[in-house]
């Protein structure tokens, strides 16, 4: 990749929609390479890194694929007597993922996450055409090869999640408001409202993206322009649809404003005005997170020199402000960095972090280059192998142990409920109605079961005789809870030992093995029936006795 222009960050260039031929054939590897990284173990169950959150969104998506979308009222199976209604950011991705369904006429959880890598794929090309609204050397494609090979961006950008769907929209509509600097129009307009109001209803907190936009608007078009009655109007429609969703999750207790049990509220203004983030754990979580996981080592250092490059840059200080106010968002929202660690909050930083990098980037070849002029192609040859390198030596000692770590089921009662699940499907009618001993939204989405899933600590014995209750009990073996170092042990959790397990087991114990049969025994899960009555089979003569 030669670099051409003899100021390597230059702040002026005419946005040209027509890459050469060679880059077309990179971006093309790009985006191969992209894929290829996003399709490991593509039809794993949801049981790999952040189970919970990926099971939420695929309860959405299969109720919508069977009930219709409705996007105002997203649902899934949930812990009570009926199913809950999920209003908490916009359901924009599970109803994409339900009309795949119906298009390709199945449910699969693959469909999901090729959803997902399609706007992941999506968002490291915008890193490339934003780029390219500047810059004519190398650095759109450097901006985009990082994108692809982040470790944490590659892993979230093939899970059953909205965040690449929405971080998508995000940078899109940045991408569409450099245009619209350029050459205002109202198709462009209209595209910006659009994408970003999207990102705003997916993650009301996107939002921010505001600020670069208007750094960009500032450095451009300077204070004058505010008379332009154009972005007053632009504005309110982008902040419109996230209002009104905001005032209508409010109705179902929407969760990011509200508190844990342990009273940890996730968005609170009042702990960041407090400085309760300034803390070593805060800044600890942030350096892991952006060094060896969002990042690497590697990229790391180019985005530190990007940071520090281009002072009389426009651009640069566009870029410069989106990744501050990113970090600040994520001071804000310090809860989920480490008080209740959630590792795609740092995806926040990944896109402004990509296009600094490959700024720095076109700028380090630009200048090695610079000591050969007469041999521009064979130097711009060399030193892009030799940064290639660079980056991909340590991408490689990062990247594949954390897709190892993540790709695996989390915990083991986690395996047990998938087989259980199957289990239950075999020989228990479909509309049976199951409780199960552990609230994981993903495995209650695998036992594939309506009605009230609970905790054995909230089991009491007059639920069973209350009409409504549950039709079947499946028991695992398995539980685990954190030691002291925070490792997962397997405790030992015992339904029949209400008093001494640790935890406890179930108070409604006895009534059950006295009154229910068990239908399917294995060392790992049981199968009762609860209601043998109904299912047409004897009570249990002798209570069953676990084996000694």
């Amino acid at each position: 990749m030669s670099e051409y222009p003899t100021s390597p960050i230059p702040d002026e260039n005419p946005f040209s929609p027509r890459p050469g031929k060679w880059e077309v054939v990179i971006l093309f590897l790009l985006l191969l390479l992209g894929l290829s990284i996003r399709l490991q173990n593509l039809s794993n169950q949801l049981l790999d890194h952040h189970s919970f959150r990926q099971g939420t969104e695929a309860m959405m998506a299969r109720n919508f694929a069977r009930d219709g979308i409705v996007l105002q009222y997203p649902g899934k199976e949930g812990y009570a007597q009926w199913s809950d209604i999920e209003v908490n950011e916009f359901p924009l991705y599970p109803a994409t993922v339900a009309l795949a369904y119906r298009v390709l006429g199945r449910e699969h959880d693959v469909i999901g996450r090729l959803v997902t890598i399609l706007f992941s794929l999506g968002t490291g090309l915008l890193c490339y055409l934003i780029l390219k609204t500047h810059f004519q050397n190398s650095a759109p494609l450097w901006a985009m090869a990082l994108f692809m090979l982040s470790p944490l961006g590659a892993y979230v950008g093939r899970c059953f999640l909205r965040h690449p769907m929405a971080f998508f929209f995000q940078a899109l509509a940045f991408f569409l408001w450099l245009l619209w600097l350029k050459r205002p129009g109202w198709a462009l307009w209209i595209g910006v409202w659009i994408s970003a109001a999207i990102t705003g209803l997916m993650n009301f907190p996107n939002l921010y993206i505001g600020l670069p936009m208007g750094v960009a608007f500032l450095l451009t078009r300077d204070r004058k322009g505010l008379l332009d009655k154009r972005v007053a109007w632009l504005v309110l429609a982008i902040l419109l649809p996230p209002l009104l969703w905001l005032k209508h999750s409010l109705k179902f207790s929407s969760v990011f404003l509200a508190s844990d049990p342990t009273g940890i509220k996730q968005r609170d203004l009042d702990r960041f005005l407090r400085l309760e983030w300034v803390n070593p754990d805060f800044f600890g979580n942030m350096w892991e997170g952006t060094w060896d996981l969002l990042l690497t080592p590697g990229i790391f250092i180019i985005v530190l020199i990007g940071l520090c490059l281009g002072w009389k840059s426009k651009f640069c200080w566009i870029v410069r402000s989106w990744l501050g106010i990113s970090i600040l968002y994520l001071c804000v929202d310090h809860y989920p960095v480490y008080l209740n660690r959630h590792e795609y909050y740092f995806l926040h930083l990944l896109t402004p972090a990509c296009l600094l990098g490959g700024v720095a980037a076109g700028w380090i070849i630009g200048k090695l280059v610079m000591f050969k002029p007469e041999n521009v192609g064979l130097m711009g040859s060399a030193a892009t192998v030799g940064l290639a390198m660079a980056i991909l030596l340590p991408w490689q000692a990062y990247h594949f142990p954390l897709m190892e770590q993540y790709m695996v089921t989390e915990y083991g009662w986690s395996q047990h409920w998938a087989d259980a699940g199957a289990k239950v499907r075999e020989l228990t009618e479909p509309e049976a109605v199951m409780v199960v001993d552990y609230p994981e939204d993903s495995l209650i989405y695998y036992c594939d079961r309506p009605g009230w899933v609970n905790r054995f600590a909230d089991i009491k014995t007059n639920q069973w005789q209350m009409s409504g209750g549950g039709d079947y009990l499946l028991i695992t073996s398995y539980r685990v809870s954190q030691d002291e170092n925070g490792n997962w042990v397997n405790n030992g959790f015992d339904f029949d030992n209400p008093v001494d397990g640790n935890p406890p087991g179930s108070p409604a114990a006895p009534w059950v093995r006295a009154n229910c049969p068990v239908v399917f025994d294995e060392l790992r899960y049981q199968i009762i029936d609860l209601q043998p009555e109904k299912h047409g089979r004897e009570k249990p003569a002798i209570p069953w006795q676990p084996p000694s």
